[in-house]
Order: C-alpha cells, then structure tokens, then sequence
C-alpha cells in the first residue's frame, strides 16, 4: 500500500495490520480507494500513487459503509411491508378476479419477456447458436447411448443450458416462476412453497410471501398500472390514496429495489462516490430541491452520483408509502444518528470534495426526511 502512495499517518501500519486481520479484509477496504485521485503526469516521480489518502480515510469509508447499510434495509423491509398492505387493502376493495392474478401476471411478463428477445435479437448472431446448440444436442444424445458417466453428461447439459441462455440475450421469460424453485430447499419455507407454490393456482398473498422484492414490485406496479381493473374500486378513498401514491413511486421504486439488494448482499456502497449516473431521474433532483434545510447548489453537484441518488429514491418511497406512525418516528430516530455519522471526520476529505459533497448530501437528505418524520 505504501508503495501506492498510501500513508500511515493518523493510524499506524501496525494499528492497519490489526485493524485488517481482526476488523476487516484488505479487499474489502481497498474497494474505498476508487474514490481517490491518482497523480496522472507521467513525468511525475509520483505517478500513479494516490494523492492524500491515508489508511485511516480507507477505515473511515468501510465503517460508514457498515453503518449506513442499516438503516437501509430497514426502511427497504418496511417499504415492502406498506407496499404489500397496500396491494391486500386494494384487493380487498375491488371485484377483480383474485383466483387468476397472479397467472395473468405471469402471462404479462413472459410477453414482455419476449418482446425483449425480439428486440434485442441479432438474427445472424442468433442463427449460428442454433446450429452451436444443435451440435451439442447431438453430442448429448451420443453421450446419453453410449452410457458415459454422469459427470460428463452433466457438462454437457450445462453447456446446452448456457448457449440456450445466451440465444435469449439472457432474457428468462420464466423468471418469475422460476425464482420460486430455491423455495423448496429452505426449511423456512419448503412448506409454504410444497402448499401454494404452483403459479397457476396461486393467490395474490402466496406471491407476495414467496416473491423477491423486485418480483413484488414488477407486481405492484402490474396491478396498479398495467391490469385492467374494474372502476369501481375507485370510489374507496383509502384505494384512491394507494393509487395516487402508487403513481408517486413509480419512478423511484426501481432506484429504491437496486440499492436495498445491494446493501443486502453486503455490496459496497460507498467505494463509487466519483461514478455519476448517465441517466439519472430528474424527478430526483427536483424533489429534493423542494426540502427547505437542503443545499441546492450541493444537490446539483452530487445528486447524479449513484448512492445519492438511490438513497434518495429510497426515502422518497417510504414517504410517500409508510403512514405517519411510530414505523416512522422510529426511522426518523436511525436517520438522525445515521447523518451524525456520515459527518465524523469530514476534516479527512477536504482535499476530496468527490467524497465529501456526496457524504454532505446523503447526511443533509437523512436529516431532512429524520426532521419531518419526527413531528
């Protein structure tokens, strides 16, 4: 490390050594190192060495990084609980034919599936994976008379699998009944998958349980967007709130779905605060531009990048969605202590304002939505 330009100044190489052994793992920490510049002139004895990092900034970022990852989740496991009291309360309220949802569901997006398929399609491409797949049929099928081992026609089979995968651009239009499958083998859930887990005689709270959180939402917005429903649901004030929230979120629920499975596989969060998005929402900025205590000179600085952005479609999710309830002061509470600790050490990043606009932003959003959940 030292050989890249990184120093020991404000914790030893010893105290680093520790800090790695018993705390963390070097590949972990040195995700963090992205967000530093590098000398660029060639000429430069210095090249390619980072530019004022010391190890200390690297362990700063990885317990921030831990930290923050909380409270995401648990404002990502209420949102999917509202969002799903949500879609109970509008069932209940309507006169759709609930015995068939969830086919009909799986119907629309096998279609949009395959629309996919044609759209991305290279016929040329495609036509010689045909042949690729028909040849290795054909090797298969020698493999299975001539009574050869297991081992090699479990290649084989996969081999097949990969090139069919890659036919369909990896597209899988039957994801959503697949994704059901690791169900069976989970002690926690065998039972419910063995009783309810056939997609064509499954009801709307079946799905909900056994669905991931991306398939729920594909879900959500298929019944409040995409299914033809009967007006007269309409009429119920608390639906017309579902629906009117529902179009609310409709833009920052993808956003809000990439950063809770990314804190829930224990991804790094914070190593990319340099990456600005391409296409970012601007409903984003502009919602953000309405919080009074926001800087909106920082919000247009820093509200392209990445984590800014999906943190922020996270929270304006669970504004509009969780009913102002102790679920919400509770959350106001983990907020308000989350943005004291995105601020600690902020004389650690003066030099990087890369880092520490973002940092600034993600604590001024978190104190913002903590200030009006609180009251």
């Amino acid at each position: 490390m030292m050989a890249n330009g990184i120093t020991f100044h404000i914790v030893s190489a010893e105290e680093a050594k520790r800090f790695l052994s018993d705390k963390n793992f070097f590949f972990k920490v040195k995700a963090f190192d992205k967000n530093f510049e590098k000398y660029t002139d060639k000429t430069d004895p210095n090249y390619d060495k980072y530019i004022n990092l010391d190890f200390a900034y690297l362990i700063d970022l990885s317990r921030k990084d831990a930290l923050l990852r909380e409270p995401i989740l648990d404002l990502a496991l209420d949102l999917e609980h509202y969002l799903k009291v949500a879609v109970n309360r509008f069932l209940m309220s309507s006169h759709i034919e609930i015995g068939t949802l969830v086919a009909d569901f799986n119907s629309y997006t096998r279609l949009k599936s395959l629309g996919q398929i044609v759209e991305t399609v290279d016929l040329c491409r495609a036509l010689q994976q045909v042949e690729e797949l028909a040849k290795l049929t054909a090797k298969f099928r020698l493999q299975c008379t001539d009574n050869n081992d297991k081992s090699t026609i479990a290649t084989s089979i996969a081999e097949i699998f990969d090139k069919a995968y890659a036919l369909s651009n990896g597209v899988d239009i039957n994801h959503t009944e697949r994704s059901f499958g690791h169900l069976g083998s989970s002690f926690y859930s065998r039972k419910l998958f063995e009783k309810y887990g056939q997609i064509e005689k499954m009801e709307p709270w079946h799905f909900m349980e056994m669905a991931s959180f991306g398939d729920f939402i594909a879900f959500y917005k298929f019944l409040f967007f995409d299914f033809k429903r009967n007006t007269a649901v309409k009429a119920d004030k608390d639906i017309f709130k579902d629906a009117s929230n529902a179009k609310k979120v409709k833009n920052y629920l993808f956003p809000a779905k990439t950063l809770r499975n990314a804190a829930a596989h224990n991804d790094c969060l914070l190593n990319t605060l340099k990456h600005k998005l391409r296409s970012p929402k601007a409903q984003i900025r502009d919602y953000l531009k309405t919080l009074p205590t926001l800087d909106k000179q920082l919000i247009d600085l820093s509200w392209k990048t990445s984590l800014v952005h999906d943190y922020a479609s996270l929270l304006i999710c669970y504004d509009y969605i969780i009913p102002h309830s102790k679920t919400k002061k509770v959350a106001s509470n983990r907020l308000g202590a989350t943005a004291n600790k995105l601020l600690e050490n902020s004389t650690f990043y003066e030099k990087h304002v890369a880092i520490s606009n973002p940092l600034k932003l993600l604590a001024g959003i978190s104190i913002s939505f903590s200030q009006r959940w609180s009251i």
